[in-house]
C-alpha cells in the first residue's frame, strides 16, 4: 500500500519520493539527499545544476524513472541477520499450525505474499518479533486490517486470531 502525504509518497518498498517541497525541507534541516527520490526530473537538473556551481559533488536526489528506481533491490538494504535472511516461511508457518484449517489459511496466505513479493517483509517481522520478545519490549495487539492475516498472527505482529472472527485475508491486502 502506497501512503501519500502533502509532500512525500512512501512506497510499499519502504523508500520515500519526496516533492519540491520535501527536498526544499530536507536542505534547509541539513538533510542528506543522498539516495532520495524526487518526482519531479527538474528538481533532480536544478540540484545537479546548482551544485555544480558549488563545486559539490555529492549525490543528490534522483529522479524516479522506472527503470532507475525498478532496479532497485530494497530488501538488500535492510539488517535481516542470518538466520532469518534465508528462513524457509513456508515451513516456519506450517509448524505453527495445529489444524487444517490454519494449514489452508497459510497456505493462501503464502501463495498471495509470494505473488506479492512479501517473503523478505515477512522474514524481517518474524526477526523484528524476536528481538522485541528477546529484549521485553512491548507493541501493539494489532492494527487496522493486519489483524485479518493469520500469518502476521503466528508471527507474533497481531494478537488477534483472524479466524476466529471471520476475518478475510482480503480486506488487509487490498489497495
Amino acid at each position: 500500500m502506497t501512503i501519500k502525504l502533502s509532500n512525500r509518497i512512501i512506497c510499499d518498498d519502504g523508500s520515500v519520493i519526496c516533492s519540491q517541497s520535501a527536498l526544499t525541507e530536507l536542505l534547509y534541516t541539513g538533510g542528506d539527499l543522498s539516495g532520495i527520490f524526487c518526482d519531479d526530473q527538474d528538481d533532480e537538473t536544478e540540484w545537479l545544476n546548482g551544485h555544480r556551481v558549488c563545486d559539490d559533488f555529492s549525490d543528490g536526489p534522483q529522479y524516479v524513472s522506472t527503470g532507475q528506481y525498478a532496479d532497485i533491490n530494497w530488501y538488500e538494504h535492510w539488517f535481516t541477520p542470518e538466520p532469518y535472511k534465508s528462513m524457509d516461511i513456508e515451513r516456519w508457518c506450517y509448524e505453527k499450525c495445529n489444524s487444517d484449517l490454519e494449514r489452508e489459511r497459510v497456505l493462501h496466505e503464502l501463495a498471495e505474499m509470494k505473488n506479492r513479493s512479501m517473503y523478505p517483509i515477512i522474514r524481517h517481522l518474524i526477526y523484528c518479533v524476536d528481538v522485541w520478545r528477546t529484549n521485553g519490549i512491548f507493541w501493539g495487539v494489532g492494527r487496522g486490517s493486519s489483524v485479518c492475516s493469520f500469518v502476521l498472527y503466528l508471527i507474533g505482529i497481531n494478537r488477534v486470531n483472524p479466524l476466529e472472527y471471520g476475518l478475510e485475508l482480503r480486506e488487509w491486502l487490498k489497495n
